[in-house]
């Protein structure tokens, strides 16, 4: 019983530390963002709550689906509703510079 409880308090433990790395990405993308783009305080609020919505869809992603493939199609469809998203919260201009700098802002230029 002692193991089975172990178990469970391990996994919860690496959940949350998911979560926490999570928010934490989505807090760079808001920043980057909020330094390069100068999106205003309204702008912001709606970008983090895109990133928490796409970030929760992702998690249940990740434990609806245990087939890797199926795993890496639906997180893909999750990410490619990102730029629509933002399209509607970014002016025309602010826009353009994201696409531009997509790879920036969403990945701190690691890709």
């Amino acid at each position: 019983m002692k193991a089975v409880f172990f178990i469970a308090f391990a996994l919860a433990l690496l959940s949350s530390d998911a979560v926490v790395a999570q928010t934490a990405h989505d807090a760079g993308i808001c920043k980057r963002m909020q330094d390069s783009l100068h999106i205003d305080e309204m702008q912001l609020n709606n970008i983090m709550k895109i990133n928490m919505e796409i970030t929760r869809k992702k998690q249940q992603a990740r434990l609806d689906n245990k087939d890797e493939i199926k795993l890496r199609m639906k997180i893909q469809t999750v990410e490619n509703t990102r730029d629509s998203l933002f399209s509607n919260v970014l002016t025309v201009e602010q826009f353009r510079i994201y696409k531009a700098k997509k790879g920036y802002f969403l990945n701190g230029g690691l890709n």
